[in-house]
């Protein structure tokens, strides 16, 4: 699974915050492609007979984005899987490219 947020910072600069993770417990996190930002995250995991489902929690204070002016991110979230065949599966909420954040949806806080 891989997870994009992204917003403006207090500055007017561009905070592009990836986080991609798996099944297997790999974890990547970057921000602006900075590996050295390690975010303070929880990630809940449960593998079943029938698949696997996990929870990420990312405080808002960990994305460093300025929600004062713009209550909005935009956000995309991409899973692939295999199926253990050549036949893989690329799934999106909503459009866009990935690593293109103009591309991605609003996410619009109330």
């Amino acid at each position: 699974v891989e997870l994009f947020v992204t917003g403006y910072d207090k500055t007017g600069k561009v905070s592009c915050n990836q986080i991609v993770f798996d099944f297997n417990g790999n974890l990547y996190d970057a921000n602006n492609q900075d590996t050295g930002w390690n975010a303070n995250l929880v990630l809940q995991q449960k593998i079943t007979n029938n698949g696997w489902s996990s929870m990420l929690t990312l405080p808002f204070k960990e994305i460093n984005v300025d929600l004062s002016k713009k209550p909005k991110v935009k956000v995309m979230f991409v899973r692939y899987w295999n199926h253990r065949s050549k036949n893989i599966e690329v799934s999106f909420w909503e459009q866009g490219i990935v690593h293109n954040y103009h591309s991605f949806g609003n996410l619009i806080f109330n």
